[in-house]
């Protein structure tokens, strides 16, 4: 018969201290927490480190201001430093560098950047590439930007302010276009003569 009820428990050995404080990080985020009993108190010498996390809290997370993006907890309490250190990462703080392991234990943690995504409404818009031929330079000035703006990467003449790119786009199309049109007339003379 098992209890469903009974606490998952997460075992931390490690020789590395840097390697225990990020593996420390990882049970944090993975749902573990500290245990306040005999049990659960950390198991810390020169050469090993050793701690037994579980999955249900039995201390309360420290509150961290949302404005701090950098913080050092630091303690000489083995078990006092990582419960600072438990209420920094629950306090979306990530652990940027490994101070001591001493005597005095501290480490610096600085705030996870929080990516904030707007979803908005949307349509689909079919985009179309415009034909690269001369334009008038009224004809530019009235196409949407959207247009103008993939007609102006096509021919190699984008800029951010709309009115350079209309002058730059013209000109540049006039100049592709003109020596054709030169050319085809200067064939139709020789055609008729």
């Amino acid at each position: 018969m098992t209890n469903e009820n009974a606490a998952v428990t997460k075992r931390i050995v490690e020789s590395n201290e840097v390697v225990f404080l990020q593996e420390f990080e990882k049970a944090i985020l993975e749902g573990f927490y500290l245990d306040n009993t005999i049990a659960g108190y950390p198991q810390v010498n020169s050469v090993i480190k050793e701690i037994l996390l579980t999955n249900s809290p039995s201390l309360t997370p420290v509150k961290n201001d949302e404005l701090i993006k950098h913080i050092e907890v630091s303690d000489f309490d083995i078990f006092q430093f990582l419960v600072k250190l438990q209420s920094a990462i629950i306090a979306e703080y990530t652990i940027s560098d490994v101070v001591s392991m001493g005597s005095l234990k501290a480490a610096k943690l600085t705030k996870k950047e929080k990516i904030v995504e707007m979803k908005m409404g949307y349509t689909d818009v079919e985009v179309v590439m415009p034909e690269v031929k001369e334009y008038s330079l009224k004809e530019l000035k009235g196409m949407d930007y959207g247009t103008i703006k993939l007609l102006a990467q096509s021919v190699g003449t984008f800029e951010r302010a709309r009115n350079q790119m209309e002058k730059k786009t013209y000109a540049k199309l006039k100049d592709m276009f003109k020596p054709k049109v030169e050319e085809a007339a200067e064939i139709l003379n020789e055609t008729k003569e």
